[in-house]
């Protein structure tokens, strides 16, 4: 049962709580607070597992819901051990998916403020509506896909600025007592990466579903309008994704250069952060528009291709990530 709610995702949902945290501290200029309001605030941990169950509840109702509807007819699609007599039997899945619900409900009504509880309860449904009512709406399912990842660290970030803005006592003073988490840049262009980047990757991974899905039922963009077209919506999410990746960076180097070169060696401003952060952010960008073009040059019809642009994908996104602290 643990492994329907595929545990290899929790180191990713990890590290976009922590860097949502990190954005909101550091807009409000608390950074040096970070680390306890990570580990030592047991309402972060609240927001962790929050997250956490929400991810394994949308895992499990997904395969549930396709293995009931026969769009997964797959004979060890329940059975995490393989085998047809380690197969789980559906009433069993659905208890165990109820108790996730009932888990992430009764944790979302403890967490800090109303903007993370909203999203907790939005992500929560639309995973419970996302296989059985918006999987079939081609784009629908991409968007949805999306949005559940790219909520993450936003939710992160409001439930740590609550908390800082409820425990400094100079909040009033310091410019962002009540300050609303969508009016953090950083986190603004962090969600929408987040959010460009994977509607490119599942429209990416549908290319090797085709065959499957078509058959299934799925109307996916690659079952609708081809695998040359979603190619081609994959190229143009990682070229998005580079843009808003580096444009940042290099205008802080820019600014860096015309205030320093007078006074400082090149080689000495090429060991600062913010060439560092560039730096990050060229290389994971690289990466994925290499792969992004690959898979446009063979049409989307190579599925060795395809799984490579796929798994290097996660591995770029890690060096985005990077260029963000």
């Amino acid at each position: 049962l643990t492994q329907l709610t595929r545990p290899a995702n929790f180191p990713g949902i990890v590290l976009f709580h922590m860097l949502g945290i990190y954005l909101a501290l550091q807009h409000v200029g608390h950074l040096s607070q970070y680390w306890h309001v990570l580990l030592a605030d047991p309402t972060m941990w609240l927001v962790l597992t929050a997250l956490i169950l929400t991810s394994s509840t949308s895992m499990v109702v997904n395969d549930y819901y396709d293995f009931k509807l026969g769009r997964d007819t797959d004979p060890d699609a329940l059975a995490p051990r393989g085998g047809e007599n380690s197969r789980l039997p559906l009433p069993l899945v659905r208890r165990y998916v109820s108790y996730l619900y009932g888990a992430a409900l009764v944790c979302s009504t403890v967490l800090p403020s109303i903007s993370t509880r909203i999203c907790v309860m939005g992500a929560l449904m639309l995973t419970f509506e996302y296989t059985k009512h918006l999987k079939p709406i081609p784009w629908l399912k991409n968007v949805v896909c999306a949005a559940l990842i790219a909520w993450s660290p936003w939710t992160s970030g409001s439930a740590a600025l609550y908390q800082i803005q409820q425990q400094t006592t100079t909040a009033a003073t310091t410019g962002f007592h009540n300050l609303p988490v969508w009016q953090i840049p950083s986190l603004w262009r962090l969600v929408t990466i987040l959010f460009v980047g994977f509607v490119g990757r599942e429209m990416t991974m549908d290319c090797n579903d085709v065959q499957g899905d078509a058959g299934a039922g799925v109307q996916t963009v690659p079952v609708l309008y081809g695998t040359r077209f979603a190619s081609r919506i994959g190229l143009a999410a990682s070229g998005i994704v580079a843009l808003l990746a580096t444009a940042v960076p290099a205008r802080d180097v820019w600014r860096l250069i015309q205030d320093q070169t007078s006074l400082v060696p090149i080689w000495q401003i090429l060991k600062t952060r913010v060439v560092g952060r560039l730096a990050l952010a060229v290389l994971g960008s690289s990466m994925l528009l290499r792969r992004g073009w690959q898979v446009f040059q063979t049409e989307g019809k190579n599925p060795q291709v395809v799984d490579r642009a796929v798994g290097e994908g996660l591995i770029s996104v890690l060096f985005v990530l990077g260029s963000f602290v």
